[in-house]
């Protein structure tokens, strides 16, 4: 995505959430829908701490020492991620409501939808919910 259309789908102030996963979209799990396995998120982020070009936006104020991350950074005050990564979100929904979107619905959901194959009329019982399906 061109610096241009970033900036068109997310002007400056935009209420955005990002997802645990920050699939590249090109590999070829991405292809196929399977961003859960993106081979990129894996061999950069998860591996590297880096973003899909190997390195970081990140640095310590005083010594320049680059900061690698695992994920967005979601407990951090400021983060760098893919915009593929990013969906925005009403400006009428509260940050406290929608901050479990990003992490705990799409777990739960990807569970349900993609492992267990629950579809929409499907009886389930859930059982020893813990934090993810309790919310």
């Amino acid at each position: 995505m061109t610096d241009s259309k970033v900036s068109h789908r997310f002007p400056v102030g935009s209420h955005v959430i990002g997802a645990f996963i920050m699939p590249c979209g090109n590999c070829f799990y991405c292809s196929k829908g399977h961003d859960d396995l993106c081979e990129d998120f894996f061999a950069y982020n998860r591996a590297k701490g880096t973003l899909y070009d190997g390195e970081t936006r990140l640095f310590l104020r005083n010594s320049g020492k680059p900061i690698f991350m695992y994920s967005m950074g979601g407990l951090a005050e400021y983060c760098v991620v893919p915009a593929n990564a990013l969906t925005n979100l009403p400006d009428t929904l509260p940050y406290t409501e929608s901050a479990i979107l990003g992490c705990a619905v799409f777990t739960a959901y990807g569970a349900m939808a993609h492992a267990a194959e629950v579809r929409p009329g499907d009886s389930v019982a859930v059982i020893g919910v813990g934090g993810v399906g309790s919310r």
